[in-house]
C-alpha cells in the first residue's frame, strides 16, 4: 500500500505543476513572451537574478527550431532557487532537465520544458512547425553579462 501511495504522489506532483486539470489551462492567456520581457526590462537592470511571483501564464505561438539540449548549470541554479525559494516546491526541480529552442517573431529562446511533456513533444512537433506553448514566466538570470529570460513550458498544443 505504501508503494502505491508513493507512486501516486510521484505521478500527482508533475500533474499538479503542469496544470493537467482542464480548468487550469484557462488561466493561460494568448500572448507573447517578448511583451512580458518588455514590461519587466527596467526592473531587471543591474540584477543578477530576478525571481517573479507573478508568472503571467501565457499561451505563446512559436516556431520549433528542432533543437533540444540540457539546461545549463547557471540556469539550473536559477531554476532551483526559483522552485525552492519562490514557489517552495523543491521536488519540481527534477522535472526540468532539458530545454527546447523556439522562435517567437525575431527572438530565439531556449525554454526549459518538463520532462514528461518533452516525452511527447518530438512525436507531435517537427522542426519548423508552429506550436502553442503553455508557459509561465519564472524570471531572469544574468549569464555571461547577458540577461536570460526564463519561461517554463508546462504543456503544448501542436498546430495541425
Amino acid at each position: 500500500m505504501k508503494h502505491i501511495r508513493a507512486m501516486l504522489i510521484m505521478v500527482m506532483i508533475p500533474l499538479m505543476f503542469a496544470g493537467q486539470a482542464k480548468a487550469d489551462w484557462s488561466r493561460y492567456k494568448p500572448g507573447k513572451m517578448v511583451d512580458i520581457i518588455e514590461a519587466n526590462k527596467e526592473i531587471a537592470k543591474g540584477l543578477k537574478f530576478l525571481f517573479t511571483a507573478k508568472s503571467f501564464p501565457t499561451l505563446a505561438s512559436v516556431t520549433y527550431l528542432g533543437k533540444i539540449r540540457n539546461i545549463s548549470e547557471q540556469k539550473m541554479v536559477f531554476l532551483d532557487k526559483y522552485l525552492t525559494k519562490t514557489l517552495s516546491k523543491p521536488q519540481w526541480t527534477k522535472l526540468f532537465k532539458r530545454e527546447i529552442q523556439v522562435r517567437e517573431g525575431k527572438q530565439v529562446y531556449w525554454l526549459p520544458i518538463q520532462e514528461p511533456v518533452l516525452g511527447f513533444f518530438p512525436k507531435e512537433v517537427k522542426t519548423g512547425d508552429v506550436v502553442n506553448l503553455y508557459v509561465i514566466w519564472a524570471g531572469a538570470v544574468r549569464i555571461d553579462k547577458k540577461m536570460v529570460w526564463v519561461f517554463l513550458v508546462n504543456e503544448f498544443k501542436a498546430s495541425n
